[in-house]
């Protein structure tokens, strides 16, 4: 299902419709749910990590509400009181919802990624409860349509007698695909040097996109799946594993090549067990899992409009309509290298031996243009977690631990100078991680990819109604010369409509080359002559 309408949908390059921006909204909400330690896990002492992956469904609008539903799907891993690992794994569904004035079935709405922080507490050794504040961000749109409702043009003679001044509006047009429930079955080997496996404890895949091309109707994703798990030897020792795999998957959009494409990437449903490899040993893990891919696209097109008219026969009423569409300007990409860091005091990590695998997640994005700098400066917090493996002194101290830390930073996009309606929508993804220990430090090096879209407000103008009057003749002159003195400013079009009369009929009469009056002195207007009536073949 698409996450969001459009009425151009990449289909017309010269469309009557533009966007009309309506707002941005950050759907917010909590969730939480009890879940039960099944029978084959000891007691838990202690969670040790809680991953927490948003999947959405669908975003829809109606009677002055933006809703979005989806799933939060929870791996939690588990430390026992008799110090062995586990690991369990839940998924609850959400609903959010917010209000936006106008909102209705046609209000085209652009999905700007989601994010959410997770905690878990333990209620119980037989019992966890998880809690998740949740936002999705959406960008709402409005099409409006700018071909004017003619009306009193029931014979060729009403068609040609009406005069339009045409011209033409840049705007955005947006194109959304969900692709859901792409299946992925890999077999991954784990290093030489690690002993064969007896039991995975836990198992988790993160994926991010890495490249979008296009090609005619068809656009690529490429996708970097990092597989996360935890296994226990034949010998009962425990080893953690990262291996990345690449995933690359083919959708087909109309118009694909004429949009700037954006591309977020989840996973769902994982599963993996042991398998045997070539030479015998239990060094093989058999991964399944499906991920679902949300796209969007933005490009510029141009809208025909009418901004003025007027009838060479009879009276002309027209409305006009002031408003406002939205242009996609461009997008501007950058990558940052984070050193995050805290000292082991403040977080509890004293005993810390190695860190076993961790994860980073962003929250509290902002961004603000600096005029003194000409830059977009970027601001997150780096919320870091991690399992650890613990030097054992005594017998009361705990093989394994987690540890985690916030750690704010900042960037800066060198995006130009900003005009006054310019606006932008920036987004982080955190690519790969890196964690490391000392004696005073825990240490976490991870990538960002930044993507700030650039997209300005253009006021606009156009008719939105003509009615010719049939029942009101134009007093037309019958003098047989009419001479006009254009003052400064005035356009044939301007002289044309206040005299009732054609452009082609003023151009003809002055020997005029097009509409360039510059340099005339004085016109000689053509005098009025009522054309005969020409009827449609209707009549």
């Amino acid at each position: 299902m698409s996450i969001s309408s459009s009425g151009l949908n990449g289909l017309n390059l010269n469309a009557s419709v533009i966007m009309r921006p309506m707002g941005n909204l950050t759907l917010l909400g909590s969730i939480g749910t009890d879940l039960i330690i099944p029978e084959n896990l000891s007691d838990t002492a202690t969670i040790l990590k809680t991953d927490c992956d948003v999947k959405i469904n669908e975003i829809i609008s109606s009677n002055n509400a933006v809703t979005a539903r989806g799933s939060a799907s929870y791996t939690i891993l588990l430390l026992g009181d008799d110090g062995s690992l586990g690991s369990v794994k839940t998924s609850e569904e959400f609903e959010l919802k917010d209000f936006i004035e106008d909102a209705n079935e046609s209000t085209v709405l652009v999905y700007g990624g989601s994010n959410a922080e997770c905690s878990s507490r333990l209620i119980n050794p037989r019992k966890v409860n998880i809690s998740s504040d949740i936002s999705v961000s959406v960008s709402a749109l409005r099409e409006e349509n700018v071909n004017p409702e003619i009306k009193g043009t029931e014979t060729i003679e009403d068609e040609i007698s009406l005069k339009r001044r045409m011209g033409n509006i840049t705007c955005i047009d947006t194109y959304s695909l969900n692709e859901k429930d792409i299946p992925v079955s890999s077999d991954v080997s784990i290093d030489g040097n690690l002993p064969p496996m007896s039991q995975i404890l836990y198992s988790n895949v993160s994926i991010r996109p890495t490249e979008l091309t296009t090609a005619g109707n068809n656009v690529t994703v490429k996708s970097k799946a990092v597989f996360s798990a935890i296994y226990k030897s034949e010998e009962g020792n425990i080893f953690a594993i990262e291996k990345p795999i690449l995933l690359e998957k083919t959708i087909e959009a109309d118009n694909a090549e004429s949009f700037e494409w954006f591309a977020d990437v989840t996973a769902d449903d994982v599963t993996a067990e042991i398998a045997i490899d070539g030479y015998g040993e239990a060094k093989l893990i058999e991964l399944d899992f499906a991920y679902d891919i949300i796209l969007n696209g933005v490009r510029n097109v141009t809208v025909d409009t009418v901004t003025d008219a007027y009838s060479t026969e009879y009276d002309c009423k027209t409305d006009v309509l002031h408003s406002e569409c939205v242009t996609y300007n461009r997008a501007y990409n950058s990558s940052l290298s984070v050193n995050a860091s805290a000292d082991r005091g403040e977080i509890s990590a004293e005993s810390v031996r190695a860190v076993m695998l961790g994860g980073v997640n962003l929250r509290d994005v902002q961004s603000q243009y600096s005029d003194e700098k000409r830059r977009l400066v970027v601001e997150a917090t780096a919320t870091v977690s991690a399992v650890c493996e613990n030097n054992i002194v005594s017998d009361e101290d705990e093989r394994f631990s987690s540890v985690s830390f916030e750690y704010p930073f900042k960037c800066e996009l060198d995006v130009g100078e900003k005009h006054e309606n310019t606006s932008y929508n920036v987004t982080l993804t955190v690519t790969d991680t890196r964690f490391r220990c000392d004696q005073n430090k825990i240490y976490c090096d991870f990538e960002n990819e930044i993507r700030a879209v650039s997209v300005e407000t253009v006021p606009h103008c156009c008719l939105t109604s003509i009615v010719i009057d049939k029942c009101t003749p134009i007093s037309a002159s019958y003098a047989p010369i009419t001479l006009c003195y254009p003052s400064g400013g005035e356009t044939l079009w301007d002289i044309a409509k206040y005299y009732k009369v054609s452009l082609e009929g003023i151009a003809a009469s002055n020997n005029l080359d097009g509409d360039d009056i510059s340099g005339k002195k004085v016109l000689l207007i053509p005098s009025y002559r009522r054309t005969k009536p020409i009827y449609s073949a209707s009549n």
